[in-house]
């Protein structure tokens, strides 16, 4: 069976029970939050609602080490009327992305490269790599220098992501043709099918969103020796009590598993199967670390508490406090937006006025295909989700942002 790759929490115990639930620890006004403006975060998700505009949500804020709200709206499954519950599982897309690239500096951490390290020392694949060039004999022409890890966290690595994005390209064409994104039955094999397909710019050109951090999944399975669900599971979801994290969602838990949206003109909110159906989230062997996971709020706070904790998150060190701060410095010589830079596996606030969004420099975020945004502010301690499950140009982003800050009062 086909499957189309990619696209794009907080526990109190480490217990191996699933479906486990948040409660909320604190008040707002304990950790300098109003409680009357957080409802307007309440009253914005409910919006959405109301407007049609998504099914149902989940709203969580973070601070100081507390959580200080938690709230659910509408349904997971509308026709059925099922509530979205605080344990409803949610395909987080592109937000995988991130904890590959955690599980990938654990390994650097452990001295197996470096950043500068070129991936054809580690998948030989990536040696014979050219780039596309209109102008050179057979359209290809020699990379000017290698593809790093560096290359691969950061989006600059040339590679491309396709037309199923939207993409246009002559490159994005062949990933089209080739059937890039689907029918691979694992990573070693898609390393292998990606590299006979030129780079789209040479490596370290620009940013450009890609499938670079799947090819991470593979680097991690080569490293380790382990699968790379396996090297998930026993480095990061089994420690932090990420129980209802993974690439397929059980037969016994698919009652919690959110339906996906958009909106049809005609008739409004409709159920739809993202990019054919063919991403089912049931058994694979193809585990996508960039868009491939599903989880739940409970378990991505879990996650999200790394980039406060200083790499830490209760009892367990995942990583140290220096490799979190290189992971959430700029990498880029060109901003990845206005007033954002790009680091490593997420996206980097560098100034607060040019970004024109509320917020804090060095704030650390990324979101999901389906619409789940999240965000770690260091500065304000803090951390908060937006998530529901919807394909559309509706955006969760920055409403939500506002919505969080403007309750911030100390």
């Amino acid at each position: 069976m086909k499957r189309v790759l990619f696209v794009l929490i907080f526990v109190f115990s480490l217990s191996s029970v699933r479906a486990q639930t948040l409660t909320t620890t604190a008040s707002p006004e304990q950790v300098g939050m109003s409680s009357t403006r957080l409802e307007r975060l309440n009253g914005f998700m409910q919006r959405q609602i109301d407007e049609e505009k998504m099914a149902g949500g989940i709203s969580l804020v973070y601070r100081k080490g507390e959580l200080v709200h938690l709230q659910t709206y509408g349904y997971r499954d509308l026709e059925q009327k099922l509530p979205m519950t605080e344990d409803t599982i949610f395909r987080i897309y592109s937000m995988s992305k991130p904890i590959t690239s955690v599980a990938v500096m654990m390994l650097y951490e452990e001295g197996h490269f470096l950043l500068s390290t070129p991936v054809s020392d580690i998948l030989p694949e990536f040696a014979g790599l050219q780039v596309y060039d209109e102008s050179a004999p057979n359209k290809r022409a020699e990379l000017v220098r290698p593809v790093t890890i560096e290359d691969l966290l950061t989006h600059t690595s040339g590679l491309t992501y396709g037309e199923i994005l939207g993409m246009r390209s002559p490159v994005d064409s062949m990933y089209a043709a080739a059937d890039m994104l689907s029918g691979n039955p694992n990573l070693e094999d898609f390393v292998t099918d990606l590299t006979a397909i030129p780079l789209r710019f040479q490596p370290g050109e620009r940013w450009h969103y890609s499938v670079s951090i799947d090819v991470l999944g593979r680097v991690v399975e080569v490293l380790s020796g382990q699968s790379f669900d396996e090297f998930l599971q026993e480095r990061i979801f089994d420690p932090l009590g990420m129980t209802d994290t993974g690439f397929s969602v059980p037969a016994e838990d698919l009652d919690r598993f959110s339906k996906v949206y958009s909106i049809d003109r005609e008739k409004g909110l409709t159920e739809i199967q993202p990019f054919g159906g063919a991403m089912s989230f049931t058994e694979t062997t193809l585990f996508s670390g960039g868009g491939g996971l599903v989880s739940t709020v409970h378990d991505y706070l879990q996650f999200a508490r790394i980039f406060l904790g200083k790499g830490r998150v209760d009892s367990v060190q995942v990583l140290s406090p220096k490799t979190v701060e290189l992971m959430m410095q700029n990498h880029l010589e060109v901003p990845f937006n206005s007033g954002e830079g790009f680091g490593l596996g997420g996206a980097v606030v560098l100034n607060v006025g040019e970004a024109a969004e509320i917020g804090s420099v060095g704030t650390f975020y990324w979101g999901g295909a389906a619409n789940t945004q999240w965000f770690v502010d260091p500065e304000e301690d803090l951390i908060a989700f937006a998530w529901t499950q919807m394909f559309s140009q509706f955006s969760l982003n920055p409403g939500y942002r506002i919505a969080v800050y403007q309750a911030i009062v100390e």
